[in-house]
Formats: C-alpha cells, structure tokens, sequence
C-alpha cells in the first residue's frame, strides 16, 4: 500500500531508486545461489540476502534520526539504507526533495523544515542518479519490485518522486534526531 509514511517491523529501512527496485530480495535468498535445505535469512556467513546485507554490511554515511544510514550497492546502482526502525517520508519540491526520519507530526512538517538550518548540511560525495524519477522507500525485509503497489512491505511504501535526473544528496541530523536527506537536483 503506498502512503506517505512508512516504518519497518524492526529492521532498515532502504530507498531504492524504482529502476532497481525489482532487483531486491528482501529476505529471500539471491537468484542462483546453491540454498541448502532448511536455509533462513540470518543463518549462514555464506549465503546473504539482501535483507542480512542492509543489516550489517552497508558504508555508514552519517547520523539519521536516532542512529545511522549509509549505502549499498544494488546491481549497478545504490540504495540508502537507514539502520534502525524509524518513521520516515518524502516531500518534494521545486529542486527535488527530502527525505525525513524521525518526525512525527506529519501536519506540522512544512512548519518544521522551514526552521531547518540551511549552513548544516553535509554533501554525500557520490551523485544519485534517478532515472525514472522514483525513490521507493519501505521496509528492506520486504522484497521490491518495479510497481510500488506490489510491494508488500510492512507499514506502507513512500514513493519519492522527485523527478527524473542526476541529483546532489546532502544530509543533516537535527539537534531534537530529525534525519533529512535533501536531494538537490544537478
């Protein structure tokens, strides 16, 4: 179902670009691998889905609400990863958009991000490149695939549609743990 918050059942959380987000599993085992009997996501150092990925192996960027998120690689493109259950969503406006963790008050954001310190923002060095325009963000248990409505993720699927295009990504963590990650289109 998509909505405009999201939260996971107790894991990450990911933002996938929608071109790639068929390309993730979730917890199910990687296309191809040799699967034992009996295997289960979190059971073996030897046979990773992309859920035990997004719980332990992503590049930490920075602080994200009330812990971390960083990135992932996902066939030849990134996914942001956000390392502990928190509500999230996704505004857009003029130049791309933002996404926001950790704030509740969904009626009063507007009002919030107005107070948002422009001089605290950190710039991620990589470009994010969005080709269909689309951020799918959910719960990165769940697996993706190319039409939102399909995902059948724990507490919703935000889609970000900031536009197609290449896009600066700077991040910033407020004093009260509010996680924004802007995209500023290039």
């Amino acid at each position: 179902m998509i909505s405009n918050i999201t939260c996971s059942g107790g894991g990450p959380l990911i933002a996938l670009p929608s071109e790639i987000a068929a390309d993730w599993r979730g917890t199910l085992p990687p296309i191809g691998a040799n699967i034992p009997d009996g295997w289960r996501w979190g059971d073996s150092p030897y046979i990773e889905c992309d859920y035990d990925r997004a719980c332990g192996n992503i590049e930490k960027i920075g602080r994200f609400g009330y812990d971390y998120f960083g990135v992932l690689g996902v066939n030849n493109s990134r996914a942001f990863v956000f390392t502990c259950e928190q509500v999230i969503s996704f505004k857009e406006n003029e130049n791309g958009g933002m996404l926001i963790g950790n704030f509740h008050e969904y009626d009063k954001l507007d009002q919030f991000l107005a107070t948002v310190d422009d001089n605290s923002w950190t710039l991620y060095p990589d470009i994010c490149e969005l080709k269909e325009g689309k951020l799918y963000i959910y719960d990165s248990a769940f697996e993706g695939y190319a039409n939102a409505e399909e995902i059948r993720a724990y507490d919703h699927v935000v889609v970000g549609n900031p536009g197609p295009g290449k896009y600066n990504v700077y991040h910033q963590n407020t004093n009260d743990k509010v996680g924004l990650l802007k995209f500023v289109r290039i």
